[in-house]
């Protein structure tokens, strides 16, 4: 009985991984482009705080 459920879920994330996959790609585009926008505004503050 536990196998036919693993390899249900199995199955049903095989399914699926195509769409989470590109749904972590676009999530990992915005991550670095907030990293990004993020690393551009504390430039100029630190810098000026050092000097």
């Amino acid at each position: 009985m536990l196998m036919c459920g693993l390899l249900l879920v199995a199955r049903v994330t095989a399914a699926m991984l195509p769409a989470v996959h590109s749904q972590c790609e676009a999530l990992n585009g915005e991550v670095k482009e907030l990293k990004r926008q993020l690393a551009s505004c504390q430039g100029p503050t630190t810098r000026a705080q050092k000097g």
